[in-house]
């Protein structure tokens, strides 16, 4: 599955990984961001929205209608600043970590 992946990231001083994504295709209108990580020094410096904007961005031009991604749910404010509702839970990840689901109409 990762060959029609798309990927996006950001590197910082001496090549360090700043922030991570990835975009994949759930059905041809319907996209999900995937693995998400940032690094807790580059919080709040506005990568993350950077990224999300770029994968929003590539999701449209493929022809998605929908991107939908499971968050942390001490996250979810990030998400919906960029119009993500919860649409449900789900689960919890290595025991503690609660996810839910969220979801956006694209243009």
């Amino acid at each position: 599955m990762d060959d029609s992946a798309f990927h996006l990231f950001l590197l910082g001083s001496a090549r360090k990984l700043l922030e991570c994504r990835c975009l994949r295709f759930n059905a041809p209108d319907e996209a999900q961001v995937r693995f998400m990580a940032v690094d807790e020094n580059a919080r709040g410096r506005g990568y993350g929205s950077r990224i999300l904007q770029g994968l929003e961005a590539e999701a449209t031009r493929r022809g998605a209608q929908k991107l939908v991604l499971n968050a942390r749910d001490n996250v979810t404010e990030f998400y919906v600043k960029y119009g993500y509702a919860v649409v449900g839970e789900t689960g919890t990840l290595f025991g503690a970590i609660r996810h839910v689901r969220m979801e956006r109409s694209l243009p």
